[in-house]
């Protein structure tokens, strides 16, 4: 049966031919042996993150001390000390937190790279938990570079369940995150425009906020200000695309954002919102590491996730929107556009039932976790059981795909 609530422009014929669809992707990963699950995804547990503040103090948007433990099982797989801050935008105002972490000593987490910041995303608007996963993992099929890493894990604050999280890494520059030091650059797009290094481009009137290099002064800033107005200035000349505009800022690294933006139906690029650029010294800007995923699958409209899935990326009119008037610009070119088009059909052949495996292990895997965090909130969770969630996203996802095909087509 489908569990679309409702369908847009060809919707029953895209849900009916689907059905057949799905089985055949799913026919395709289970036959495959070129990509072994991820046993992090597979078991039936996960790890259980213990934090504990000095006094027992209360966590706010100010660090404070403590420690944290982390059980795989019945074993201590880490302990330290740490700070501990509440982290995030709108998502800071719910009442369940996500949580930034710095380690005292620079540390290996549950098989991931060594650094001393960590991030806890509580997810508190999905009620599947399973939009930034499934985001990340797109990500990371298509080898995108620092792409982070998503754990599911179970989390306690002295003494208190706190819910199901996931662990991730803080968007930084650093060996083991954004290798762009030294001399790079990793900027920001959003519209909260709330670090202290930032400027708008004279072109889009784009919010560029500068996470990296650190700087001190003005005058630091004003080169990284004047390379970025040189791509937007030819981004919004009358000769794009015929103006070498690609000479700064790397082709696949665009047409992948594409395809995960399109994918997860994040139209936060509108805003824009959570944006990342980085540029290595001396090369071109690239789109990445994507980020923020928790508007996206629908959110952005129907404030829930996988209901509709033929919405468009770009909201009308384009030119209202700082980041929808950029970003659409791309799509103007058709050499992009057809190199678009063919990343996007060998992923949808050759990557999608993957994604949808991952959708199964994933969902598996938190399943007991799932339950213990709508006892915990009830907040956005409706009465769908792990499994069910897990057949629903699904079929959003195909039916996604499908749509994708005919955006794509379409455009001029």
């Amino acid at each position: 049966m489908c569990v679309m609530s409702r369908q847009v422009g060809c919707g029953q014929f895209v849900v009916m031919k689907n059905f057949s669809f799905l089985a055949c992707l799913l026919l395709i990963a289970s036959c495959s042996d070129d990509h072994p699950r991820d046993p992090r995804t597979t078991a039936t547990d996960i790890p259980h993150v213990n934090i504990t503040t000095a006094n027992n103090a209360s966590i706010d948007e100010e660090y404070v001390v403590g420690e944290v433990a982390i059980m795989e099982g019945t074993r201590t797989s880490f302990t330290g000390p740490m700070r501990i801050k509440v982290r995030g935008n709108s998502s800071a105002g719910y009442p369940k937190k996500p949580y930034r972490i710095k380690l005292d000593a620079s540390s290996e987490v549950l098989g991931l790279a060594k650094n001393k910041d960590w991030v806890l995303l509580a997810n508190f608007l999905d009620e599947t938990l399973l939009t930034n996963a499934i985001a990340l993992k797109t990500a990371s099929l298509l080898d995108m570079p620092f792409t982070n890493h998503i754990i599911p894990v179970d989390v306690s604050i002295n003494g208190v369940y706190a819910g199901s999280y996931n662990l991730t890494e803080q968007v930084e520059t650093g060996k083991n995150r954004v290798d762009v030091e030294p001399n790079g650059q990793l900027l920001e797009l959003d519209q909260y425009f709330d670090e202290t290094w930032q400027f708008r481009s004279a072109q889009f009137d784009l919010p560029v906020m500068i996470h990296y290099p650190k700087l001190t002064s003005e005058t630091q800033l004003q080169p990284i200000q004047n390379q970025f107005d040189i791509l937007t200035a030819l981004m919004a000349d009358p000769s794009f695309p015929e103006n070498n505009y690609l000479d700064y800022i790397d082709q696949q690294s665009i047409i992948n954002f594409f395809v995960v933006m399109l994918m997860t139906d994040n139209e936060e690029l509108n805003h824009p919102k959570s944006i990342f650029l980085y540029k290595p010294a001396g090369g071109k800007y690239h789109l990445g590491p994507v980020w923020d995923f928790d508007w996206g699958f629908g959110f952005e409209r129907d404030f829930t996730h996988f209901s509709t899935h033929s919405y468009p990326l770009f909201w009308s009119p384009v030119n209202n929107f700082s980041g929808g008037s950029f970003f659409s610009r791309f799509l103007e070119d058709p050499h992009l556009k057809a190199e678009l088009l063919q990343t996007w059909s060998t992923f949808k052949t050759t990557k999608l039932p993957l994604l949808l495996e991952y959708v199964d292990d994933y969902s598996k895997r938190i399943a007991s976790s799932y339950k213990r965090d709508y006892v915990r909130w009830k907040s956005q969770q409706g009465d769908r059981s792990p499994e069910l969630n897990a057949e629903y996203i699904k079929n959003w996802l195909v039916n996604r795909a499908a749509f994708i095909d005919i955006y794509l087509d379409d455009l001029p």
